[in-house]
């Protein structure tokens, strides 16, 4: 009987002894949440961070991508922006006992693609400046690189004003994210080459169909088909059979000679569908020498009288105003 007493007793013991753990164990609070996050733009996709995440006793994750967008993602993951500028990342994680945050702000800077053609369906509009850059003019054809002290420099003038075009300043053309592109002739008239003209027009001499600049430069009607296309293409090697002039000659009007030409490492903006950006030729050779938002520089490989590559023209372009 004693026996049997004792353990009743070591039983209910035991009992109160569990309930009284358990009632601690409730009465404990959950540590507040803690959390961290570093930001990394991504080394293949500058439009790309890297979010690392760095967190303690949370249960739930909100961030704000600060362009708008939010999402729950628990861990480390990535986030594309649609366009250039400057965002604060912030993410906030909660459980029962409280909330924390956390943030970083990151700088996306804009592609040569955003630079050139904006984010908005419309797409961005560039017209030929009337204000020359410091080496903007027209120069010979070289075989390894675009000789920057170019004979016929225009600081300070205008391009189209040196060869008695300057109604030529109208031509405007569009560049859209999606790829498409546009030029607007307002006049009717588009900025060519003379032999360009000649070959299209099939007229040798101005007329009605085209008219004479000077420096081989001349305007005529011309259509850009609807389905043309431009593309970017950073780091490209442009090769081709030229004719140049001798610099060093020391004659008035030194005589071509042949000459194959490569340039490597060049950002070339190509357009298809017999496209053209700045100025009408036979080929379509453009090289972006810089960009930003407000200016293109850009190198033209064109022709004089003869049929192939004579000469580049330096230019810049302005977004229309």
């Amino acid at each position: 009987m004693r026996k049997s007493f004792a353990f009743i007793s070591m039983i209910i013991v035991a009992a109160f002894t569990a309930v009284n753990f358990t009632s601690c164990e409730k009465d404990d609070p959950i540590p507040a949440p803690t959390v961290k996050i570093l930001a990394d733009i991504d080394p293949n996709d500058q439009y790309t961070v890297m979010l690392t995440v760095q967190a303690t006793d949370a249960e739930s994750y909100m961030w704000n991508y600060g362009d708008g967008e939010s999402a729950t993602v628990s861990g480390n993951h990535s986030y594309t922006y649609d366009a250039s500028g400057d965002y604060t990342i912030t993410v906030t994680v909660t459980n029962q006992t409280g909330t924390a945050s956390a943030s970083a702000d990151i700088t996306i800077n804009p592609s040569i693609q955003e630079m050139l053609a904006g984010v908005d369906a419309a797409g961005k509009e560039w017209v030929l400046s009337t204000t020359a850059s410091a080496d903007d003019g027209v120069g010979p054809l070289a075989e390894t690189e675009l000789i920057v002290n170019l004979p016929v420099a225009l600081v300070g003038g205008d391009l189209l004003g040196y060869v008695n075009l300057p109604e030529e300043y109208d031509n405007v053309f569009t560049f859209k994210p999606d790829g498409s592109y546009t030029v607007d002739n307002v006049n009717g008239q588009n900025l060519c080459t003379a032999i360009k003209a000649i070959m299209t027009t099939g007229e040798p001499e101005p007329g009605n169909n085209w008219t004479y600049g000077g420096l081989g430069f001349a305007t005529m009607p011309y259509t850009v088909d609807a389905s043309a296309k431009w593309n970017v293409t950073e780091d490209a090697t442009i090769a081709f059979a030229a004719m140049s002039e001798d610099p060093t000659s020391g004659e008035a009007n030194p005589p071509l000679t042949p000459m194959d030409v490569s340039y490597e490492g060049v950002t070339q903006l190509s357009i298809s569908e017999n496209g053209y950006f700045g100025i009408l030729d036979l080929t379509n050779y453009v090289i972006i020498r810089s960009i930003s938002p407000d200016k293109m520089q850009v190198d033209i490989i064109a022709h004089t009288t003869v049929a192939q590559p004579s000469i580049f023209v330096r230019a810049t372009m302005v977004p229309k105003k």
